[in-house]
């Protein structure tokens, strides 16, 4: 099987073409374009010295990383067997003892030339579940009479071995930058002038600035990919209001039309997504009249084939990346857990009830979260395999784990402090 085989769960753990992505050395920045050394791993190991509270159901922490300030904010990735982070203009991972297993080197914007607002890079995502991406974004110094101009820049990095796969360029204008999606690696061009889908073997697709759906033209607006599959998205605004009066995505030989509940559902959005397979799609039906409310589904697709995998009661607000467990078989992304059949089931947020954000979950189908608007009001909720709910307070600086690793592993995450650590599960 090919080392990117589409069929595979995830392993244990989000113009043409050649005119479109330059070189990365024909920048004023000198970034190289791609490289397939492999980077050496490193032995040193993590030490210990910095630990963080976390919930009565983990451990002491047994190993913990003390990042840079400059990587406060910058959320690691967790997959089966390494934890990847961004230390300068370096990623590095380490293993589930917290032993570095490898450091790359990325082409990163320095000092003012970085873009400080908007996707605060450079951020780390999935490209598969063997593949991690940086993502970085800035203005390159032209040369000669080429004029300065903003371009994003997607390291490939195998999740394994830490070796660069590829670097890509995606060129801007000089006024804009190109701007990479919530979900996945689609990168939209200025000037709408379509979007290109980065995949995690280096190759792209690039989807047209417009295409026909449903026999209409709709105008790309967006992106978004799913392990291999490229999704598009799109609005129309017949009278230039807001919100759009339809709006939608498509993949590979599908869309939201064809995917939608009824033809009563003329908007959809894209939500969210894996590195692997599933993603999350929003369907509204307006009203009959001004005065009615609107009915909303949120419905789990596979992403290849546009094939409705659950219909949950549920959505994720403000998540856009799924958590899976080590072997891939369960997934949880806000007050929804999925297991391998994509059988799904929704915590919280009921009459009465607290909004749920399940963060981790491991090989047991057991998931963790938090419950609550944040402060003291906020719980840390457990969910057994058989959907019991338990709940007990936050103490201060506690926080959900971010992930869960072979060996029941749980990882924790300060994002102000820009401190990891591995805590084993009771």
């Amino acid at each position: 099987m090919s080392r990117h085989a589409e069929s595979r769960r995830p392993a244990p753990i989000v113009t043409a073409v050649a005119a479109i992505l330059t070189l990365a050395g024909c920048s004023g920045q000198g970034a190289p374009a791609s490289t397939d050394a492999p980077t050496p791993a490193a032995s040193t190991a993590s030490t210990p010295t910095v630990t963080l509270p976390v919930a009565s159901a983990f451990g002491a922490p047994s190993w913990g990383v003390q990042l840079p300030a400059s990587s406060q904010q910058k959320r690691p990735v967790v997959t089966a067997q390494r934890v990847i982070y961004l230390d300068g203009a370096s990623v590095k991972a380490v293993d589930a003892t917290g032993k570095l297993a490898w450091s790359a080197q990325f082409p990163a914007f320095a000092g003012d030339a970085q873009i400080k607002d908007g996707a605060a890079y450079p951020f780390l995502r999935l490209a598969d579940v063997e593949t991690v991406a940086v993502v970085d974004g800035g203005k390159a110094a032209g040369s000669g009479l080429s004029q300065d101009r903003y371009e994003t820049r997607v390291t490939l990095i195998d999740v394994a071995d830490g070796h660069v796969i590829k670097t890509l360029v995606i060129p801007g204008t000089s006024n804009d930058a190109p701007k990479p999606s919530a979900v996945g690696l689609a990168v939209a061009l200025p000037d709408g002038k379509g979007v290109v889908a980065v995949l995690a073997d280096g190759s792209t697709r690039t989807l047209p600035a417009s295409t026909a759906v449903g026999g209409q033209p709709r105008a790309t607006d967006g992106g978004g990919t799913v392990g291999s599959a490229a999704i598009s998205t799109w609005e129309s605004k017949a009278d230039g209001g807001t919100p759009p009066s339809s709006a939608g995505f498509a993949g590979p030989g599908w869309t939201s039309v064809s995917t939608a509940p009824s033809s009563a559902f003329t908007s959809a959005s894209l939500v969210a997504g894996d590195a692997h397979r599933l993603l999350v799609g929003r369907w509204v039906a307006p009203g009959r009249t001004a005065m009615d409310p609107v009915t909303v589904k949120i419905l789990v697709l596979d992403a290849a084939n546009g094939k409705v995998v659950a219909q949950p009661s549920c959505e994720p607000v403000g998540q856009a990346v799924f958590s899976s467990s080590p072997d891939g078989k369960h997934e949880v992304i806000g007050p929804m857990r999925l297991d391998e059949q994509g059988h799904a089931q929704c915590f919280g947020g009921g009459a009465g009830q607290k909004d749920v954000a399940l963060t981790a979950v491991n090989d047991s189908g057991i998931a963790y979260g938090t419950a609550g608007a944040g402060g003291s009001d906020t719980s840390f909720v457990t969910v057994a395999p058989d959907g019991k709910v338990t709940t007990e307070p936050l103490s201060t600086g506690e926080s959900a784990p971010i992930g869960i690793m072979a060996g029941e592993v749980a990882v924790h995450w300060d994002p102000n402090r820009a401190v990891i650590t591995g805590n084993t599960i009771k």
